[in-house]
């Protein structure tokens, strides 16, 4: 529930700026981003989180068998998967594409894209010790890829946001600082 409720935020969050930010004055603010690496990162993470989910779901279909994580939940299918598959690693891969085509769109959902990655990633981090303290047997073999993906996705996070250029315009206070009341 927790990763519904983060992918809900997230989307609100950048259906909510993105209505009200012009795109192109967004993207006048990137210029010292390495676009190239925030858009490379975007589509290596919807290609390795789609073929990790792909896989499951494959070997589950030619060996005729439930789908494992499903079985883990109850459920006839992996709502992670559905969602992760048919709305968030589209959406994170159409914006590396358009991020390194340098659309105006994805200077919006760029950020987003990476915070929700970063975000995906800690409570995969934390699950293990939630199976310790409910005495299951945790699955350890996740958290060095899992761990590496989010330290490489929050450095990245971190590079891009520190690169982003001030607001300058007169109207929000023209030193890059929101007027004051």
């Amino acid at each position: 529930m927790l990763w519904v409720a983060v992918l809900g935020l997230a989307l609100y969050a950048l259906v909510g700026g993105a209505v009200c930010a012009d795109p192109v004055q967004v993207s006048s603010r990137f210029r010292g981003v390495p676009v190239r690496l925030v858009g490379w990162f975007l589509i290596l993470m919807a290609a390795l989180f789609s073929a990790l989910w792909l896989r499951e779901i494959i070997a589950s279909l030619v060996g005729g068998t439930e789908l494992p994580s499903a079985l883990e939940l109850g459920l006839p299918t992996n709502p992670v998967h559905v969602l992760d598959l048919a709305v968030f690693l589209p959406a994170v891969l159409l914006t590396g594409v358009l991020l390194l085509r340098r659309r105006p769109l994805a200077y919006l959902a760029a950020p987003a894209s990476v915070v929700f990655l970063v975000c995906t990633g800690l409570p995969i981090l934390v699950t293990p010790a939630v199976a310790v303290a409910r005495g299951d047997n945790p699955q350890v073999s996740v958290l060095g890829p899992i761990g590496v993906i989010t330290a490489i996705g929050l450095a990245v996070l971190v590079r891009l946001l520190i690169a982003v250029a001030p607001d300058t315009s007169p109207e929000y206070g023209g030193d890059g600082h929101p007027p004051r009341q």
